[in-house]
This record gives C-alpha cells, structure tokens and sequence, in this order.
C-alpha cells in the first residue's frame, strides 16, 4: 500500500511539472529562445553590445528573449509599414524582426483605420516592449490608400517616423488581393449563415463583410469578372483594381512627409532577392548591418525565399497561395490599364523599379 508521504512527493513533484510547463510556454515572452541566439552570439552581431535573443513560438511568431537587467518599455513606432497590401510587408516584418535592433508588432493593429477613436495609450498598449536602443515597427498595410492617415502619423507620433512601403507589379496584386478577398468573403457568409446572430462569431463576420463592401471589395466568382464590367472594360469601381494605382495615394504621403522619409521596397526583387532589399532598408533605418547576401536560401518546397542565418526560418503556410487561371487578354487588359500610373509613380519617386518598364 503506498504511503502518505509517497503520495504527497508524487503531488509535489506532478504540480512542479505543471508549474515548469506553463513557466515555459507562457511566461517566456513570446516564444521560447532557439539555440542560435545565446546572448553571446547575438552580442557579437550587435557590435559587442549585450542583446536580447531572438526567439520563435511554436505559430512561427517571430520575438525576443531579453535579459533580466533590461529596461523595457512600449514605444510608439518609430518606422511603420504602411504598404502596399499584397505585395510582401509580411515577410519583410518577419525578416525584419529578426535584427537586433528592431522589435517589430506581429499583428495589424488597424489603429488610423479602425480603432483610432480608442486612443494614443490604447495604440501604444498594442505595441511589443522595447528597449530604449530598439527601434518599434508596426505593419498595416491598409494605411497606405487611407486618405487621413499620413496627417495623423505626423500629428500623434513625429514628423519624423520612417515610412516604409513595399511596392510590386500591380496585376499580379491584383490577382492576390482578389484571391486573398474571395476567400475571405466566402467563410464570412459561410459564417453568417451557420451562427446565430447573437454570437460574437457572427459579429465579427458581419462587421469584416461590411468592411470589405465599404472599402469596395466586391469581388464575383471569378476575377475577370471583378476586374472588367459588362462591356469588358476595366472596372475602376473596384478595390482591386484601384488599390493597384500607386501613385495616386503616394501623393498623400508626399503632401505630410518628404520623400527623405519614406523608403519604397521594390517587391518584385524582393521575393527573387531579399537580400538586396534588406540590406537598403536597414541604411534607410540607420541600424547597423545584420542582413548580407548569404542571409537568405530558396526553399524549393515552399516557392520562396527563407531565412538562412542566423538559423533557418521560413514564413507559415498561408503564404504563397496557389493563384487561378487567369483570362489572358483580361490580364494584358489589366496590365496595360497600370503602365502609365506605374511610370508617374516611378518619376515621381525618381527610382526605377524592376517591374516598370
């Protein structure tokens, strides 16, 4: 018969395995830090200086591991990735975080779009802590065809923030907006269908449908049909279509920051040469050089380009979606529609882009 005692050590020792748990895997910010990044490795990358560790969850969320002795705190962005939806500000938030120098928020906060009535310290509440010497990103890509947001960027943070605007070919955004769209749209009503409507489920479904038709995301069931109205021209009513014309919301943020101030990716390299653009953006940052030219590797399981060092990482499985078959002639259509928005937003810029011919 097992003993009292024998019991009350095999308690003891169950409720310190739990504790052990949970201490792991949710009270180590973020995520637990990976072998790579001992302190003493990422302190030689810094220069010499005592960093914090990189780390990764088990969702793939990219954050850091600080020392005890650090003095944290939320800052308000310093850099923001203001755009251009689907065309990479993902993967270049991802990679981005992973230098020492730079603790970026790993979710859309929608702040100047949809929560902005909630409040500055609300808006800095969301944002990750960092120390004084780290620069605060945050990425929506929404904010850069929204008309009001370049004036309140300057008004509630500095007319000094950094914006950063990743900028690819047009129809091929098209295309993923519209596939992007399409399917979201579809499990919302899908969703609004199933649940009752005092759920907050259907709530939230409801409130992502309004917000699509408000913004103009219509899309039909094809996307030849949501590009080109009844007689076969484009459909410049469209969301899909009008987000792609750059040039016209890059003169927002002209009007409020000088162009010293504002960094544009060019997106199409950047997914065949990450490298190359990383390496311009964190010059544009003024941070010291942590990304190089054997940073990155192609996975050819994925399609895309990974990080390589300091440990291999690669972005989750909703990147990369598989893209329909599109209608020749509606993509040429559409190719053509852009070409001259594309060269005004190139002089504009003074900056070629490989995707502008």
């Amino acid at each position: 018969m097992v003993s009292q005692l024998t019991l009350k050590s095999i308690g003891f020792v169950l409720v310190s395995l739990a504790i052990a748990i949970f201490v792991y895997f949710t009270l180590i910010p973020i995520g637990r830090p990976l072998s790579f990044t001992s302190h003493r490795s990422e302190s030689k990358m810094n220069g010499g200086r005592e960093g914090s560790s990189v780390s990764v969850n088990k969702f793939g969320k990219v954050g850091r591991v600080y020392n005890q002795n650090d003095k944290l705190k939320r800052h308000i962005p310093q850099a923001m990735i203001v755009g251009i939806k689907k065309c990479g500000t993902g993967p270049l938030r991802s990679f981005l975080n992973f230098h020492p120098s730079v603790v970026a928020r790993d979710l859309e906060v929608h702040y100047f779009d949809r929560y902005y009535a909630n409040g500055i310290d609300w808006y800095i509440q969301q944002m990750p802590p960092a120390r004084d010497d780290q620069i605060t990103v945050e990425k929506t890509p929404r904010y850069f065809v929204e008309p009001d947001v370049p004036g309140k960027i300057y008004k509630e943070f500095s007319p000094k923030t950094k914006i950063i605007i990743v900028a690819c070919e047009p129809t091929k955004r098209a295309i993923s907006d519209y596939v992007h769209t399409y399917k979201h749209t579809i499990n919302a009503e899908r969703t609004i269908q199933r649940k009752a409507h005092n759920s907050e489920k259907y709530q939230k479904e409801k409130t992502r449908l309004e917000r699509y038709f408000k913004a103009g995301y219509l899309v039909n069931d094809t996307f030849e049909s949501t590009i080109l109205d009844a007689n076969g021209n484009i459909n410049e009513n469209s969301a899909v279509v009008e987000n792609g014309i750059y040039v016209k919301y890059l003169r927002n943020w002209l009007n409020v920051f000088p162009l010293t101030q504002i960094h544009v990716v060019d997106g199409e390299i950047f997914k065949s040469n990450p490298a190359r653009e990383m390496v311009k953006l964190q010059s544009f940052l003024d941070i010291e050089p942590f990304f190089f030219e054997d940073s990155f590797y192609f996975d050819k399981e994925k399609g895309f380009f990974c990080l390589k060092r300091p440990e291999r990482y690669c972005l989750g499985k909703n990147k990369g979606r598989t893209h329909p078959d599109i209608d020749k002639n509606a993509f040429n259509a559409l190719a053509e529609y852009y070409k001259p928005f594309n060269k005004d937003f190139s002089r504009v810029l003074n900056q070629s882009f490989s995707w502008i011919s």
